[in-house]
């Protein structure tokens, strides 16, 4: 059985639907997938890239030092 569960949108966090089972659209933006089959509309749908590494924040100035 297909989890029917869309993600928002990526680009606008509209709601998504499932159109005619071989689509999903963003009801707001619409932002769509290629018209396939329901279980890799879907897929394509959910999918997003992992975020990405926050890195450390810099670190702060130091004195110079008299040596």
């Amino acid at each position: 059985m297909t989890d029917h569960t869309l993600l928002p949108c990526p680009f606008c966090g509209g709601e998504a639907h499932l159109f005619d089972g071989y689509w999903v659209e963003c009801t707001k933006c619409g932002c769509q997938t290629p018209e396939t089959f329901e279980e890799v509309a879907i897929s394509a749908w959910n999918r997003r890239t992992p975020p990405a590494a926050v890195s450390a924040a810099p670190a702060a100035p130091t004195e110079a030092r008299d040596e």
